[in-house]
């Protein structure tokens, strides 16, 4: 994989990943720069929604120099709690 450039390099690389784990939906939300002590630890952190039916945020490591996927974590988004006023 060539080196990785830009935020969407990065952004496609992360959504081509995830989706052979959630096919049904990927929602990039951000992708930022993380610069390492040295270059080999130079990363992109993309963030992307793959939740069908209730926010997953899925976080991904992206190596900048190799394109290659260092990890991921998935968290479901906790529930909002009702705003004041409303019924449930």
């Amino acid at each position: 994989m060539p080196e990785i450039k830009d935020a969407e390099q990065a952004t496609a690389v992360a959504v081509g990943f995830l989706k052979s784990y959630y096919p049904i939906s990927q929602k990039p939300l951000s992708a930022s720069f993380e610069k390492g002590r040295i270059v080999a630890e130079d990363k992109w952190v993309v963030e992307v929604d793959v939740g069908a039916f209730y926010p997953r945020v899925a976080t991904v490591n992206v190596q900048a120099r190799t394109g290659t996927i260092l990890n991921y974590q998935v968290e479901r988004a906790e529930a909002s709690p009702p705003l004041p006023g409303s019924k449930g």
